[in-house]
């Protein structure tokens, strides 16, 4: 594993937000789906016109088909963006596990973990499956594919269709993780506030590397962590309140207002194994 330098080099910033606003036509929230499955790994997707639909790729037979009649009225009727957010996060997820074909199959070398929140699974519909294991408060480790233009959730089928089960998929996940550990830096502000950049897709998966954590702990003693989203990994000595409470004020912007937020748990590292801090 890399070694790295706590510096103080980085001024704290606001993170960047997500804005989905309201739409006002179903060919404005075409557009908005048509941003978001593009950008879940799907560059051939189109909007078919005559359909009012999205298809998910352009140049095959096979593509699948999105009606966002219902993501429509969802979007109108939301609070504010942070819920328009979730709500085509939760959509472009459905055709995200329903248009990975099992029989595909994947490298060893593209296996991958990450962390989501435990209800994720609610967002994905009865029919679709993923392969998961508990990670720690309201987390769970599920598994991905990781293929140059897009990722694709590991499904039980798959799994087995590769020869793998739980154990040994997990094992070789953890094991390509320390490969993506390599390019990792942590960076940290005047008021200890650490923070963990990657390449905005896996720095939640660092979480689980175990080696890493065991460093960090060695060079500033026992730390609090937050993991509020996808691409952010907030970390600070556990005898720095001030750094503590303003890692609480972040963490609690990018619920509200950022996207593919994960949890607002708040965890330390003791023994080998995360727990649960008391916020």
């Amino acid at each position: 594993m890399r070694s790295f330098i706590l510096s103080a080099a980085l001024c704290l910033a606001a993170p960047a937000l997500a804005d989905v606003p309201q739409p006002d036509t179903v060919s404005d929230t075409l557009e908005i789906l048509l941003d978001a499955v593009r950008s879940a790994g799907f560059p051939n997707a189109v909007i078919d016109l005559e359909q009012q639909a999205v298809v998910s790729d352009s140049n095959s037979e096979d593509s699948t088909i999105t009606y966002p009649d219902n993501l429509h009225r969802n979007l109108r009727n939301a609070a504010d963006d942070a819920e328009r957010q979730q709500i085509l996060d939760d959509f472009v997820a459905v055709l995200t596990v329903t248009s990975a074909d099992d029989s595909d199959g994947f490298a060893p070398e593209q296996v991958m973990p990450v962390l989501r929140p435990l209800d994720y699974l609610d967002g994905l519909g009865d029919d679709a499956e993923i392969e998961t294991r508990p990670f720690a408060g309201d987390l769970m480790i599920a598994y991905v594919a990781d293929f140059p233009t897009h990722t694709t959730s590991i499904s039980p089928n798959s799994m087995a269709a590769a020869g793998y089960d739980a154990e040994s998929l997990h094992q070789l996940a953890l094991q390509n993780l320390q490969t993506r550990s390599a390019d990792l830096s942590i960076e940290g502000s005047e008021v200890g506030v650490y923070f963990l950049t990657l390449d905005g897709y896996y720095e939640n998966a660092m979480m689980l590397n175990a080696g890493l954590w065991d460093s960090v702990t060695d060079q500033i003693g026992p730390v609090v962590v937050s993991v509020p989203a996808r691409d952010l990994v907030l970390i600070a000595a556990a005898d720095n309140a001030e750094a503590i409470e303003i890692m609480r004020d972040i963490r609690d912007d990018v619920l509200r207002d950022g996207a593919y937020t994960l949890t607002g748990v708040l965890f330390t590292w003791d023994a080998g194994r995360w727990s649960v801090f008391a916020d």
